[in-house]
């Protein structure tokens, strides 16, 4: 996150969450000086992502966007699928007025992207509080 955003952020938070299996929960945040700065770096991250849409068969890619609104801000999440197709895990680029998050699981297969759904909801909510 800053290296996205260039150390211009006013605050940063990061933390990693690891599971019993070998998988990985990542998050990061960035308090953007303005409301124009913290839209700009969520259309780098979108952009980011999206690079990883269209890869060759047999690679591992993100799948279309979903986008989730609440009172507190804007997510868009991706499911993550193996070289195979099949999900595991996803990525979300949430903004919330001057905060800009990511929040990405590796390494989980999830049977349903519903399930990526909620902890970009969770994290939407952590970011807009």
């Amino acid at each position: 996150m800053r290296d996205l955003t260039q150390g211009k952020a006013t605050g940063y938070a990061s933390v990693n969450w690891s599971f019993t299996t070998d998988s990985l929960l990542t998050e990061s945040a960035a308090n953007a000086p303005t409301k124009t700065a913290a839209a700009t770096w969520e259309k780098q991250l979108v952009t980011l992502v999206q690079d990883c849409q269209d890869e060759p068969a047999g690679h591992w890619y993100y799948g279309a966007a979903h986008t989730l609104t609440t009172a507190g801000g804007t997510a868009r999440w991706y499911p993550a699928h193996n070289g195979d197709g099949t999900v595991s895990g996803g990525i979300a680029v949430l903004r919330s007025g001057t905060r800009v998050a990511v929040v990405e699981l590796t390494g989980r297969p999830a049977s349903a992207p519903a399930s990526f759904a909620g902890i970009a909801t969770a994290a939407l909510n952590r970011l807009s509080s």
